[in-house]
Protein backbone atom coordinates (compact mmCIF):
# COMPACT_ATOMS: atom_id res chain seq x y z
CA UNK A 1 0.00 0.00 0.00
CA UNK A 2 1.14 3.51 -0.66
CA UNK A 3 2.15 5.48 2.36
CA UNK A 4 2.79 2.41 4.49
CA UNK A 5 6.07 2.64 6.33
CA UNK A 6 7.79 -0.12 8.18
CA UNK A 7 8.69 1.03 11.63
CA UNK A 8 12.03 0.04 12.99
CA UNK A 9 11.75 -0.88 16.62
CA UNK A 10 14.14 -1.90 19.32
CA UNK A 11 14.22 -5.55 20.21
CA UNK A 12 11.75 -6.44 22.92
CA UNK A 13 14.61 -7.59 25.12
CA UNK A 14 16.79 -4.48 24.80
CA UNK A 15 17.02 -4.15 28.58
CA UNK A 16 18.26 -7.73 28.91
CA UNK A 17 20.80 -7.22 26.11
CA UNK A 18 22.10 -4.04 27.75
CA UNK A 19 22.24 -5.74 31.14
CA UNK A 20 24.26 -8.63 29.70
CA UNK A 21 26.71 -6.32 27.93
CA UNK A 22 27.20 -4.31 31.11
CA UNK A 23 27.80 -7.46 33.15
CA UNK A 24 30.39 -8.70 30.64
CA UNK A 25 32.25 -5.38 30.90
CA UNK A 26 32.15 -5.45 34.72
CA UNK A 27 33.47 -9.02 34.68
CA UNK A 28 36.37 -8.00 32.42
CA UNK A 29 37.28 -5.10 34.71
CA UNK A 30 37.17 -7.36 37.76
CA UNK A 31 39.31 -9.98 35.97
CA UNK A 32 41.84 -7.32 35.07
CA UNK A 33 41.49 -7.73 31.30
CA UNK A 34 40.16 -4.16 31.04
CA UNK A 35 41.23 -1.09 32.94
CA UNK A 36 38.56 0.91 34.73
CA UNK A 37 38.91 3.65 32.11
CA UNK A 38 38.47 1.15 29.26
CA UNK A 39 35.48 -0.35 31.05
CA UNK A 40 33.84 3.03 31.46
CA UNK A 41 34.39 3.80 27.79
CA UNK A 42 32.98 0.47 26.64
CA UNK A 43 30.06 0.69 29.05
CA UNK A 44 29.11 4.16 27.84
CA UNK A 45 29.33 3.01 24.22
CA UNK A 46 27.28 -0.14 24.90
CA UNK A 47 24.57 1.81 26.68
CA UNK A 48 24.67 4.82 24.36
CA UNK A 49 25.50 7.38 27.02
CA UNK A 50 28.21 10.00 27.32
CA UNK A 51 30.39 10.28 30.41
Amino acid sequence: MKGDKKLVSKPANIVEISKNKAQEIFNQVEAGTLTIEEGIKQLSEALGIKC
